[in-house]
């Protein structure tokens, strides 16, 4: 009696990769003269339960693998990640051994290979990134900012790579000798140091802005189980610009203009549009807001020592601050108050040649240099104590120069001014803030009353005891027709030059939220600050304290109106009459309005209740 028992491992087809299946067909045969029994077929690489035996090749499918007779039997494995990631092991290989076995026999082998078709390839997408700004093509930097890069690394092949890294070139293809590595900053997830399928990288790099379009390349790689290399690149670009002027708020420090961290006069003043603003009376600038400004220069780092004669020393140099109008001859120029108010400072470098915030300064003694004002036009003369040796200077102008310039209007609107100032060496431009800055008169904002005539030439103004009489009055008219003043408990009343509004009418009065202003003299008038009659040359303070606190308690002009003419008294619900004999017949007496809202006098209004 002769027992034998052959089995034979083939595949019948694939899709090499993660959770892809191997489908195995094994087929015993009986080879022998005696029939087998107990045939089985274990194969330990196969999915647990996977493997099936089917319908015999040659036999009838009992349990007696009878001579001459072949089954069938099919299995199947999952690929798992790892065995691509190792490379089958090593040798490339997915490697499979199926056994059969009978109780009459030995066992049987048969092998089938899988080779690993590894497909390394790997993605990074890099950004640059200003403060919390990132993309390609960045404006809006200046030199010596600074500024980042961000690199995102993924994988796209099928196999885990090792020894990622990324190179930058530093903005310098084809020199590596300035070339830097990012650094890993996050998204190994497992910590096996190898960039997985499902993983991000993300690597970072620091640096200072230059000036111009400045590009540069990450390059990154990493390594397959067989030392098959993956590779890629990606490039972004920024532009960058010299710091320029700065035209700044009066709190504005020289290391906030040479760091960047300086507000601009038109972000600073952005409640009032941006602009220096002027208030109008009898034709001419009366009043300006705000009183004072700073230009800055030098952050360019082109105010600095030069040797054109080539004796070995810094030669003189004069910086001139040009100072511009348009339309000209409008206004005239800004000035500073005096000498004080210019400022020489040399940088301190850090040594890397820019003026940054890694720079301080030092102030230079007013007699290490000189100073001419010509029409707004300042010049300083110096000489730096070295070559190479940068400075910076600020000056500090008194919007007040303007006060008492004529101005006239221009289809019904009074003129927007530009200043604009540039910093000239040499016969040249190096530095400017662009735009400048406009005077433009005050916009009329807020609920305001008017006068009904022309004002007049001047008069005293009025003082803070005198308005907080009158305000007291006001509310207690108000409380006597029945509103609830508690409103009025917070209000505010100051006194200011309003001026006229765009139309050329005189403000007397004007609201907004809580806060009242009065006009400091009544139109040029006078204030007629009695409670129980008006002067008939004169303006009601009474009357235009009852429509302002009107505004604040809900009413509107429509309800009140809003024009008042010398010697009246006009309050809601009453005409207007010349010395007031009827109008006042509606306010309490005297000593009930005290009794109302109780009095206290006060030496400086600030608050009333």
């Amino acid at each position: 009696m002769c027992a034998e028992l052959i089995c034979q491992l083939r595949l019948s087809g694939f899709s090499l990769g993660k959770d892809s299946a191997i489908n195995y067909v094994s087929t015993v045969a009986n080879t022998g003269n005696t029939t087998l029994t107990d045939v089985t077929v274990t194969d330990p690489y196969a999915d647990a339960g996977s493997i099936v035996r089917g319908v015999d090749v040659s036999g009838d499918n009992d349990d007696l693998l009878e001579v001459g007779e072949t089954w069938g039997y099919t299995a199947t494995h999952t690929v798992t990640q790892d065995e691509i990631d190792s490379n089958g092991g090593g040798d490339g290989l997915l490697e499979n051994t199926a056994t059969a076995d009978s109780a009459e026999t030995g066992e049987d082998t048969d092998g089938a290979d899988v080779p690993i078709d590894l497909n390394p390839a790997i993605n990074i997408d890099k950004v640059t990134v200003f403060g919390s700004t990132f993309g390609d093509g960045l404006t809006g930097i200046h030199v010596g900012d600074a500024i980042g890069w961000r690199y995102t690394v993924t994988n796209t092949g099928n196999v885990a790579l090792s020894d990622v890294v990324v190179r930058d070139d530093h903005g310098t293809p084809g020199d590596t000798s300035d070339d830097f590595f990012a650094t890993y900053v996050s998204g190994d997830t497992d910590n096996d140091s190898k960039l997985d399928l499902t993983e991000t990288w993300i690597f970072t790099a620091n640096g200072t802005a230059v000036s111009g379009t400045y590009t540069n390349t990450g390059y990154v790689s990493g390594m397959a189980a067989d030392e098959q290399q993956a590779t890629d690149t990606d490039l972004s670009s920024y532009t960058a610009i010299p710091r320029e002027a700065l035209i700044a708020p009066t709190n504005t420090t020289p290391y906030q203009y040479i760091s960047g961290t300086a507000m601009s006069f038109q972000d600073y003043y952005a409640y009032q549009g941006g602009v220096i603003q002027y208030s109008v009376k009898s034709g001419k600038i009366s009043q300006t807001n705000p009183g004072v400004f700073f230009y800055f220069t030098g952050a360019s780092g082109d105010i600095d020592g030069v040797d054109a004669n080539n004796d070995g020393n810094a030669d003189q140099m004069t910086v001139t601050i040009d100072q511009t109008m348009t339309p000209d001859g409008t206004t005239s120029a800004f000035n500073p108050l005096n000498l004080s108010n210019i400022q020489l400072y040399k940088v301190i470098d850090d040594g890397d040649g820019v003026v940054d915030a890694g720079d301080s300064l030092a102030t230079v003694s007013s007699k290490g240099y000189s100073v001419s004002i010509v029409n707004g036009d300042v010049s300083i003369t110096f000489t730096p104590d070295a070559v190479g040796s940068m400075y910076v200077i600020g000056v500090k102008y008194q919007t007040s120069s303007v006060v008492g310039n004529s101005v006239t209007k221009s289809g019904g609107v009074y003129p927007t001014v530009n200043y604009n100032f540039d910093t000239v060496m040499n016969g040249s431009i190096i530095e400017t803030y662009d735009g400048g800055v406009d005077l433009a008169p005050k916009p009329n904002t807020g609920s305001k009353m008017l006068l009904s005539g022309d004002g007049g030439d001047g008069a005293h103004a009025a003082n803070d005891k005198q308005v907080n009489v009158l305000a007291k009055a006001a509310m207690a008219w108000w409380a006597a027709q029945g509103q609830d003043v508690s409103t009025l408990a917070d209000v505010s009343v100051d006194l200011s030059d309003l001026g006229q509004d765009g139309d050329g009418k005189w403000i007397l009065g004007v609201t907004n939220g809580n806060e009242i202003t009065l006009d400091d003299d009544g139109a040029g008038l006078g204030w007629s600050t009695g409670v129980g009659g008006v002067a008939p040359n004169k303006v009601d303070m009474l009357s235009v304290l009852v429509h302002e606190m009107g505004h604040v308690l809900g009413m509107t002009d429509e309800q009140m109106g809003d024009m008042l003419a010398v010697g009246d008294r006009m309050v809601p619900g009453g005409e207007a009459e010349g010395g007031a004999d009827d109008a006042v017949a509606s306010l309490p007496d005297q000593a009930d309005q005290w009794g109302m809202v109780g009095i206290q006098q006060a030496e400086h209004h600030v608050n009333f209740s």
